[in-house]
């Protein structure tokens, strides 16, 4: 009796019968509405069963009313109302006999019940509440128990009716008001799809019938998974991390054939075409993979066409918090290959000497999030390949981030994080607390002192020889050398050569090849040019105040004795030092 007054008072007109339902949408979206009353019930199973009513639940008026919706039970309270219509709409026209598997009405229902789930989550009050998964549930509880007449065709054809409506849903073009629906609806015709039995057909077997119709729900589903969530032919942005998280079942059940098929070819275009908004899209998938243990399938698009290495590390100054998650998320997927990857794209990217001063520090920060990450790993007890990790941050890692010119205190926990995970030499603390309270103009001069000798040091692991000596590779030696030389600009060449093959060479080159025997003025002459060239060359010192020349006098003397000695051999008599040549 109450439902036949409800019915009457809602079906007087047809705009009567919808501001009826947005009236009641109204106040059961209020929290002091409560769900338990029985005239709440009753007129909500009086719009669910009237056909104007139940079509007015889509009205664009009453989505404005799900607005309303005071809190994560409001939300509830409206959903299964929405559910309950669908259902509803799914049997009546199974009874019918309607043309196609689509209605007006089923559409429209399908629509509401995605716009409520995806408002719910960007206003939940709990975080953890699932609507789609409340839906999802509620749905099978209504189908299981549906009556099967008709040799369980009826049922079969209320769960397509159902699957099919949140299909449409979901291929409706991307559009400023319609962002991650697709995803709610992929999950619950998935939902209604599983629940249906296998149609009785009199020419082929249910067996082979249901198998095909799998294959092709499946493929249909994950294609338009893959084209909304990367936006591909549109204009818009790919999906955000809520957007994401909304399809976060269907991404953690992919297998590595629909990646790669249904996934990969939408991802690597929008990454030629929009790289930066990508990287928020791929930061939230490659977390939910990663999640659900299916890290393994980007390994092989870290390069190559795909480049995920290459494309993040690009991004960095355009979205620096997502760009630096992808690269996480690519490490933990390859702890070997892809570590290696990220490192040389890093280093490779801080040789650029035009970058701003905030990308270096970013790209600095990036190596630091990296060995956090791997440290992060390697404790939560996982079989990890980490045998190239110290040689990575040796002839990688460390360098790049000593060499980078960013703020010393960023280089210093970088460098640490590094040191920490592998147990490669860094920075000495005290140092870098001392330069960074430089004036920056001095700081730059300071940290590269500090970082040559960190160099040095790590150049060989035997011990010094001397105390106070730094054993020193050739490779850094060399690098040291040009260093010396850039600073020390046209001077270098001329450095003067003391050692004993030099001033053999010098003395025999004096007298253009001729091998007799020379006079005593003849040779005479000859030590003072050479102590005369070897005072103009040294006019100018090329080398460093804190190199030692206490040997130059000993090979000064040492000449002297050799010049001596030529002159004794020639039956002349021995040459007094001058005082000059005392000095020389």
């Amino acid at each position: 009796f109450v439902s036949s007054v409800l019915i009457s008072d809602i079906n007087m007109a047809s705009a009567d019968g919808a501001k009826s339902v947005n009236d009641f949408i109204r106040r059961i979206a209020l929290s002091s509405y409560k769900h338990s009353s029985s005239s709440t019930l009753a007129k909500g199973e009086a719009i669910v069963v009237d056909e104007s009513a139940r079509r007015a639940l889509g009205d664009e008026s009453v989505m404005e009313a799900v607005r309303n919706c005071s809190g994560d039970k409001a939300f509830k309270r409206v959903l299964n109302l929405f559910v309950s219509g669908l259902m509803e709409e799914a049997k009546v026209a199974t009874i019918q006999d309607r043309d196609g598997w689509v209605t007006d009405t089923s559409a429209q229902l399908s629509e509401a019940i995605c716009h409520v789930i995806v408002e719910h989550r960007r206003r939940a009050e709990d975080t953890r509440l699932d609507l789609t998964h409340h839906a999802g549930k509620y749905m099978e509880k209504v189908l299981q128990a549906a009556e099967e007449s008709d040799g369980g065709n009826s049922k079969y054809n209320r769960c397509k009716i159902i699957s099919e409506s949140m299909m449409a849903a979901a291929r409706r073009p991307l559009s400023d008001t319609i962002r991650g629906e697709y995803g709610p609806a992929l999950i619950l015709a998935e939902k209604a799809h599983a629940v249906a039995p296998s149609p009785v057909d009199k020419i082929r077997h249910a067996n082979s019938s249901k198998e095909t119709d799998e294959v092709a729900f499946r493929r249909d589903q994950m294609d338009l998974l893959g084209r909304r969530l990367f936006a591909l032919g549109s204009n818009f942005t790919p999906a955000t991390e809520q957007e994401v998280s909304l399809s976060a079942p269907l991404i953690t059940e992919l297998t590595k054939e629909e990646f790669d098929g249904a996934m990969l070819r939408p991802l690597k275009f929008k990454l030629t075409v929009d790289r930066a908004s990508t990287m928020e899209t791929l930061n939230a998938f490659f977390r939910i993979l990663d999640k659900a243990g299916k890290g393994k399938f980007i390994e092989k698009h870290l390069l190559g066409s795909t480049n995920l290495v290459g494309n993040a590390v690009q991004a960095i100054p355009q979205d620096v918090d997502n760009s630096v998650g992808v690269l996480k998320a690519l490490v933990r997927a390859s702890p070997a290959t892809g570590t290696k990857a990220v490192s040389e794209a890093l280093s490779q990217a801080l040789k650029n000497s035009s970058l701003p001063p905030q990308t270096k520090s970013s790209l600095v920060n990036a190596f630091k999030e990296i060995a956090l990450t791997l440290s992060s790993l390697r404790e939560s007890g996982k079989s990890v390949d980490d045998s190239g990790w110290k040689s990575i941050a040796e002839n990688i890692a460390l360098s790049s981030i000593e060499d980078s010119g960013a703020d010393g205190q960023l280089i210093y926990s970088a460098s640490q994080a590094w040191t920490e995970l592998t147990g490669a030499s860094s920075l000495p603390k005290s140092k870098l607390d001392q330069a960074s309270l430089l004036p920056k103009s001095k700081l730059d001069q300071a940290e590269r002192d500090v970082l040559a000798k960190n160099r040095a040091r790590r150049g060989s692991s035997k011990a010094a020889t001397r105390p106070g000596a730094e054993p020193m590779s050739t490779s850094e030696a060399t690098r040291m050398d040009r260093r010396i030389q850039a600073k020390q600009g046209a001077a270098a060449p001329n450095v003067a050569r003391n050692d004993d093959r030099s001033n053999t060479e010098r003395v025999n080159s004096s007298g253009s090849g001729r091998r007799q025997s020379r006079s005593q003025e003849s040779l005479a002459r000859t030590e003072q040019d050479i102590i005369s060239k070897n005072r103009e060359r040294r006019s100018t010192p090329a080398v460093e105040p804190s190199v030692d020349h206490s040997g130059e006098g000993r090979n000064i003397s040492r000449l002297d004795n050799r010049i001596n000695n030529k002159i004794r051999s020639e039956g002349g008599s021995e040459k007094q030092p001058t005082m000059n040549s005392k000095v020389e």
